[in-house]
């Protein structure tokens, strides 16, 4: 996830009512995790997804891993908290070298690789 991205997922989300996330049509929620609107969501794989193909992983193995990451995510986190660990991701500049990552978000992709 380019910090670009991030800025993305982070304008779209500060429009969403995120305590009626639950409400909106278009939600994602991990089995017995936390719901997440699909407006961030998508932008998070999207993001995910480009940068993981950066790093030399199919699209289809990024989708899976960019998918898994969510979920990890999803288990653990509200939505709010959510944005608040992508915010501070975006302003570190240490990044996983597995992934290429934000560092911040290395505990939701190590499981999953």
């Amino acid at each position: 996830m380019k910090y670009n991205s991030l800025t993305g997922v982070l304008a779209i989300a500060s429009m969403v009512s995120l305590s009626f996330a639950s409400f909106i049509p278009g939600v994602s929620a991990a089995p017995g995790g936390h719901v997440y609107s699909t407006k961030l969501t998508k932008p998070y794989s999207a993001g995910c997804a480009k940068t993981l193909q950066a790093k030399g992983k199919s699209a289809q193995r990024s989708q899976q891993i960019c998918q898994c990451s969510l979920g990890q995510m999803q288990q653990r986190h509200s939505q709010t908290e959510a944005i608040g660990i992508l915010i501070k991701a975006r302003y570190l500049s240490a990044k996983d070298p597995r992934t290429g990552m934000p560092t911040p978000l290395t505990s939701y992709f190590t499981p999953c690789l």
